[in-house]
């Protein structure tokens, strides 16, 4: 953990070194000194860590050593942020938000208590050193190994086959894959979560079909291992004579290697560089036949290995196996069942914490065993599944955990904040990471699509699930398996990067604990039981109950947490507003609201210059927003709810809404990524030009001076890859889109899109279309569509079906006897659609495609269309549903 915060550290000091030397202030020339020692020793302390925090199991001086080494970067980063605004608010050129806040404060003073303060630290350090050597805390380099810390599971490859259950039909998929003569790579990948069984499937298939090969190996492959041992151990297995062991060892046994037909077992294989540094003695041109078994926690590594095609991913048991299992392992020979019956239940829940994961089940089955069976003795192993550090499946499952990059480190544990089996919104959780600094720009790439990169490093490590995704195949939203779960929770406990505050109790508190996640019953407790004002980063408030926030004490913390980055606040029942000291929160980057807020955001809201993230979407009650938002330079997403209104930044009161409500004539959002939900009358067409990196985009109630400053080619948005407008049902305006110009009362504007070339999504909401544009007009690499509520009088599909990068295509509410017949048919018809679907459209009664439509279309859903009386046959087996009376679908 402290790798985690010399990380943050070392980022802060080198920015503001730079924001110093760039604010010229010469006078103060310890200012930029202290600051780069900061950076500096930093990095020591960093790399000398990376091998200490690896060995501090075996040695308790080590571990007392990197305790203050933490202690010291915490420190660190709270000094930074105390005294630096002040200090940087003087120069030139200042660190953004840290200009206004603190402006009125002296300069000198400031710099002259950072210099104090950095003094020591500085001491501290020598302390550390003197004690190093003091006490003889010198070498940490020694193995695991020589310290007789044997891993079990290379004990585990060679034993007698456990009890297996719920593997037959993996066993029968990979038996027939590996005896398979067409088999391109001649490599099976068992990747999955540690503990699925991978090292039990692999030695199963191996040890069947081993007779089928001329020769056969398996070996171990630890985190670091030693590569002339496991070329040495592959070749005595194989029958490389002993006298071609000693010199050329890996020309020697490649060459033996072409002559035969083998089998060989890489089991747990870490990374890449490990395969790189084997794969020489597998030769290419093998002979017809040879196999290579390999497992690995990271898909990454398989795919390598083997390619896309050789990964087989193991999957928790259902709970059928899990019992069956469990049942077999606590049992005796002279039982059925077990005895006595009333620990059933207590087994069954025992059998559900464990998740489906073998190795949890038959260890816990292992404790169970060693204890009396008595009620008590069971439930405080329950107690224990997944949170007990001596534990060696808990020891399995921290392996995966140390085997991160000091980056990913506090991007995973970060998990642990959420409540126990959550679907977590994978944009929610990149813009807390972004918040809280975990994220920079490398390699010139945003720091959004950097946590789409780690959350698919994640995915691949198996430490993280996918929940669902998006058309385009990005990652919506993950789940985190229960007991990866509980181990961000110990982890973050032990080194104080979170306290997780449930329904089940209120812990110790601490001042040095960063982040907390509670439930809105314990705020007041939270809240009146630290005297002093604890320096957190973020604040998560889940609520699954109705529960209020108790105003009082909610404004009381706010404004007694102001180095707060991340809050996140779910409330119901009690209607609750935002106090108006959250202004006085120059650290903060993130607001989420949900549930029963209401009322005016405070007018000063503009001057958080570190906001990023302004989220309230969820809110219940109506929010009223000053006009001064759309001044903020640096935020990046806006997402507004449907009762999100805004009233001028000098009103006091929102019934001046109307009357006063005045917009900016300019807007410095220059870096706004994501604008959800924003009704057009709070927009100017002017504004377009300003909003360079907007990538998502929704508009409510569209006007006619917003389409046409959407269509106009001088203001495309560049960067904008999702797109939804919608109109209003009720509007008595009625757009009529002839040859490619709307004609309307209101809308004259021409219909036309194709200048954006990144929008790949396009929603049309509520908007009464006649006639669609031709496809030249929609945008050159659409991938989903969905139009809603339209009246067409002509087949929108003489248009859709050309539009040739199509894949989802979704037709909702025709009202009134409009379009009665769909025709899909064509040879050029829907090239790349894989997903149609048709809802509410009463009028429609024919369905037509041909065999050269839609060659790649995957499923057909049908819903409320009680006219439709004829589909064609082709299109018949592809239909998943089709009812009259279905209930209407959103996404």
């Amino acid at each position: 953990m402290a790798e985690i915060l010399l990380t943050v550290v070392i980022k802060k000091a080198a920015d503001i070194a730079g924001e110093l030397i760039s604010a010229q202030v010469s006078r103060y020339s310890k200012l930029p000194e202290n600051t780069k020692w900061i950076e500096r020793e930093m990095r020591h302390m960093q790399s000398y860590l990376k091998d200490a925090e690896s060995k501090q199991a075996r040695d308790e001086r080590i571990k007392n050593m990197i305790k203050d080494i933490e202690e010291i970067a915490r420190d660190v980063e709270d000094i930074l942020d105390e005294f630096l605004p002040k200090v940087a608010s003087k120069g030139g050129k200042s660190l953004g938000f840290f200009k206004k806040t603190f402006h009125a404060i002296p300069f000198g003073i400031a710099a002259f208590k950072f210099v104090s303060e950095i003094e020591k630290i500085k001491r501290r350090v020598h302390e550390i050193d003197r004690v190093r050597t003091t006490y003889g805390i010198m070498d940490t380099g020694a193995s695991a190994e020589a310290d007789g810390n044997w891993d079990f599971r290379r004990s585990f490859l060679y034993a007698d086959e456990p009890d297996v259950v719920g593997l037959d039909k993996d066993c029968q998929s990979l038996e027939a894959k590996l005896l398979d003569a067409h088999l391109r790579y001649a490599v099976v990948s068992i990747v999955g979560m540690p503990g699925l069984g991978k090292t039990t499937l692999g030695k199963r298939i191996y040890r069947r079909l081993q007779g089928n090969f001329e020769c056969s190996a398996l070996v171990y492959i630890s985190q670091e291992p030693r590569m002339r041992e496991l070329l040495l151990s592959i070749a005595r297995q194989v029958g490389l004579p002993e006298g071609r062991r000693d010199e050329e060892l890996e020309f020697n046994l490649s060459t033996f290697l072409k002559e035969k037909r083998y089998l060989v077992f890489l089991d747990d294989i870490w990374n890449t560089s490990t395969w790189d540094g084997l794969k020489l003695v597998f030769p290419n041109n093998c002979k017809s036949g040879s196999r290579l078994i390999i497992t690995s926690r990271n898909n990454n590594v398989g795919r390598y290995i083997g390619g896309e095609k050789s990964l087989h991913k193991l999957q928790p048991l259902d709970p059928e196996n899990s019992w069956k299992l469990f049942s077999k392992m606590i049992t005796t020979l002279q039982e059925t069942t077990i005895n006595p019956p009333e620990l059933i239940d207590i087994a069954r829940k025992i059998v559900g914490r464990c998740g489906g994961v073998p190795l949890a089940i038959e260890m816990t089955a292992g404790m169970l065993r060693a204890r009396e069976r008595t009620e008590p003795e069971w439930n405080g192993i329950l107690k224990k599944i997944g949170l007990d550090d001596q534990d060696k499946f808990s020891k399995i499952l921290t392996l995966s955990y140390t085997d991160l990059p000091a980056t990913l480190k506090p991007c995973f544990l970060y998990f642990g904040l959420f409540p126990e089996d959550t679907q977590i919104y994978a944009s929610d959780l990149i813009n807390m990471w972004v918040a809280e600094k975990f994220l920079g720009s490398e390699r010139g790439m945003d720091a959004t699509d950097i946590g789409a990169d780690y959350l698919n490093i994640l995915v691949a490590r198996n430490l993280i699930q996918v929940a669902s995704r998006g058309f385009d195949g990005r990652i919506k939203s993950c789940r985190i398996h229960d007991l990866l779960h509980d181990l961000c929770i110990t982890l973050a406990e032990e080194s104080n990067f979170f306290q997780k505050v449930d329904s089940r109790g209120f812990g110790a508190t601490t001042t040095r604990i960063r982040r907390v996640a509670l439930h809105p019953r314990h705020i007041t407790e939270y809240v009146t039981s630290n005297s002093e004002a604890p320096k957190i980063r973020a604040l998560l408030c889940f609520t699954s109950d109705y529960q209020g926030i108790d105003q009082q004490h909610l404004q009381h913390m706010i404004s007694r947490f102001r180095f707060l980055r991340v809050l996140s606040l779910e409330a119901r029942y009690s209607w609750c507003s935002l106090p108006n000291e959250i202004v006085n929160m120059n650290h903060l980057s993130y607001i989420k609201l949900k549930g029963t807020f209401h009322g005016e955001f405070p007018s000063r809201v503009c001057y958080l210059e570190t906001l990023l993230t302004l989220d309230i979407r969820g809110c219940l009650g109506t929010i009223f927003l000053p006009t001064s938002v759309w001044r903020m330079r640096q935020v990046r997403h806006i997402l507004l709810g449907y009762t999100t209104n805004f009233i001028s930044s000098f009103s006091l009161t929102r019934r001046f809404k109307n009357k006063n409500m005045s917009l900016p004539d300019k807007v410095d959002s220059i870096n706004l990524q994501t604008l959800y939900n924003v009704q057009s009358e709070y927009l100017k067409p002017s504004w377009f030009s300003k909003f360079i990196n907007l990538r998502r985009l929704k508009i409510r109630y569209i006007s006619e001076e917003i389409l046409r400053a959407l269509m106009d080619a001088d203001h495309v948005l560049q960067k904008l890859e999702k797109l939804c407008l919608g109109g209003n049902f009720d509007d008595r305006t009625s757009i009529s889109i002839e040859a490619g110009a709307i004609s309307s009362t209101y809308y004259t504007q021409t219909f036309n899109l194709s200048g954006y070339h990144y929008l790949t999504k396009l929603n049309i909401e509520h908007i009464p279309l006649k006639k669609l544009p031709n496809s030249e007009a929609f945008p050159p690499n659409i991938i989903k569509l969905t139009i809603s509520a339209f009246t067409m009088t002509e087949d929108p599909m003489n248009t859709l079906k050309r539009l040739l990068k199509l894949k989802i295509l979704k037709l909702r509410d025709f009202y009134y006897n409009s379009v009665k017949k769909l025709d899909c048919s064509g040879v050029d018809s829907f090239p790349q659609l894989e997903l149609l679907e048709i809802e509410d459209c009463t009028s429609l009664q024919e369905l037509i495609v041909d065999d050269m439509g839609m060659p790649k279309i995957k499923k057909i859903v049908v819903l409320n269309c009680p006219s439709l009386k004829k589909i064609s046959g082709r299109l018949q087996c592809r239909l998943l549903e089709k009812t009259s009376d279905a209930k209407r679908r959103r996404k």
